[in-house]
């Protein structure tokens, strides 16, 4: 959705569900998993660890918090573990 970074410091970015019909499952995982570690991992392949955090006033809106600068523009997709 979103991307916050800067090419010397930590990253944040705004996720979302892929899909209407992955809402319902994402919003129950991202309730169930407020502030654990993430391994994000990229369309082309590449990983960054980073913290999940619930957007509490935005239904189904996760906040990733990283340590390092993370190469992910705004609307790209990532696949979170």
């Amino acid at each position: 959705m979103e991307v916050f970074s800067a090419s010397d410091g930590p990253a944040a970015f705004l996720v979302h569900h892929a899909s209407k019909s992955a809402r319902n499952t994402f919003g129950q995982w991202l309730r169930a998993h407020d502030g654990a570690r993430v391994t994000c991992r990229l369309n082309n392949g590449t990983a960054a660890d980073g913290r999940i955090f619930r957007v509490k006033m935005c239904f189904g809106r996760g906040l990733i918090l990283t340590r390092v600068p993370v190469a992910i523009r705004a609307k790209d997709r990532v696949s979170i573990n």
